[in-house]
């Protein structure tokens, strides 16, 4: 009962998020060559931070979040939302501040000769817009599991898996690659967008179910 209600559907989640990301580097690698993502690792090295702390506090705020909806307590389910939400925009802003201070006061101490700077600024630009992105969804998707709604977590990632990969591809094809972080920002904001849907059912349905 556990596998076909919870694991089952958390595997396929995993899988498309990371089938996302790992399609990301293959595409590029494939169509312009591995010298073409190498700005992208660099923007994506940069923001590297924020992928630790947002892996390192979903661990923490998971289980409290499942307590707190376990015994129906909205109120602190949202307040760690909130506080992780703020911890994530916190470290964020520290990340990004530190790569805009790299990248303008001593930026070749960082990047090497064979790399154009202004490239891998565009890279970090736009993996700044993915890493927000990310700790926008986080909080919410934490959540989300904590109600065990993880098959509809699980059909919005599969979707925000396809449009990325094919948005991805699209803009291999048509522009320079370091653009193409953009495709996987766009899956980010579909998850993002479903997961905040789920949220809207969810507290309507708890509302009628009130009434």
């Amino acid at each position: 009962p556990v596998w076909k209600r919870q694991s089952a559907w958390t595997l396929i989640g995993v899988i498309t998020t990371e089938a996302t990301s790992n399609a990301h580097s293959y595409i590029v690698t494939l169509f312009a060559g591995p010298a073409a993502f190498a700005p992208i690792a660099v923007g994506m090295l940069f923001f590297r931070p924020v992928n630790v702390c947002i892996t390192a506090l979903t661990q923490l705020e998971r289980p409290r979040m499942a307590r707190a909806v376990g015994k129906g307590d909205e109120r602190s389910a949202r307040g760690s939302v909130r506080a992780f939400l703020a911890a994530l925009v916190v470290i964020w802003i520290a990340t990004a501040v530190t790569a805009a201070l790299i990248l303008f006061v001593f930026p070749h101490v960082i990047i090497k000769p064979t790399l154009s700077v202004e490239t891998v600024m565009i890279a970090v630009v736009l993996c700044a817009a993915l890493s927000l992105v990310q700790c926008l969804q986080a909080p919410m998707s934490v959540l989300t599991q904590a109600r065990g709604a993880f098959r509809p977590l699980a059909a919005t990632s599969v979707r925000s898996c396809f449009i990325g990969v094919a948005a991805v591809v699209a803009i291999t094809l048509l522009a320079p690659s370091v653009y193409t972080i953009a495709g996987v920002v766009l899956a980010q904001l579909v998850m993002m967008l479903g997961i905040w849907r789920l949220d809207h059912v969810w507290r309507r349905t708890q509302r009628e179910t009130a009434e």
